[in-house]
C-alpha cells in the first residue's frame, strides 16, 4: 500500500483486487477524485500490462467488476432519512433507476445491513456500460 501525502490518495496491491486506487474526498467533488486516478493509472499502463479480453474488457479477481475495471462508489451519510424512516423509499428509488442501477450498501464498506448512522456505499452495477472519463 502506498499513500499520498495528502492521505487522501493511495494504491493498493494485490488485496480484494490487483489493483485499486482509493481516493477520499468531502462534498461534491467527484471530479477532483477522478483525476489523481486517472494520472496514476496512465503512468502504470507505461509499465505494466493488464489482462484484457476483446470481448469481455479487463479480467479482475472480482468477476462482477469485468470491463472497465472501474468501480465508482460514494458514501452517503443520510440520518434525517433514517430518523423520518423515509430511507428505504430512498432505497427503492435507487435501485428501480432504469438508466443508471446502483447497489445499495448499508454501513461500512463489505456490510449489507444498515448502522444507526447509515452511510451507504452506492456503487454502479455495470462496469461492462461505463465509459472511461464519462460522468453518467
Amino acid at each position: 500500500m502506498a499513500i499520498s501525502d495528502e492521505e487522501h490518495v493511495s494504491l493498493m496491491i494485490n488485496e480484494e483486487d490487483h489493483l485499486r486506487i482509493p481516493v477520499l474526498q468531502s462534498g461534491l467533488s467527484l471530479d477532483s477524485c477522478w483525476d489523481p486516478i486517472q494520472q496514476i493509472d496512465n503512468q502504470l499502463d507505461e509499465t505494466l500490462t493488464f489482462a484484457f479480453n476483446e470481448r469481455l474488457g479487463y479480467l479482475t479477481a472480482c468477476p462482477t467488476n469485468v470491463g472497465t475495471g472501474i468501480r465508482v462508489s460514494v458514501m452517503l451519510h443520510l440520518p434525517a432519512l433514517v430518523l423520518t424512516k423515509e430511507i428505504n423509499k430512498a432505497f427503492n428509488a435507487c435501485t428501480r433507476s432504469i438508466s443508471r442501477p446502483w447497489t445499495l450498501r448499508g454501513g461500512q464498506p463489505g456490510h449489507g445491513r444498515l448502522l444507526p448512522d447509515l452511510q451507504p456505499d452506492h456503487a454502479r452495477q455495470k462496469r461492462t456500460q461505463l465509459i472511461e472519463g464519462s460522468r453518467t
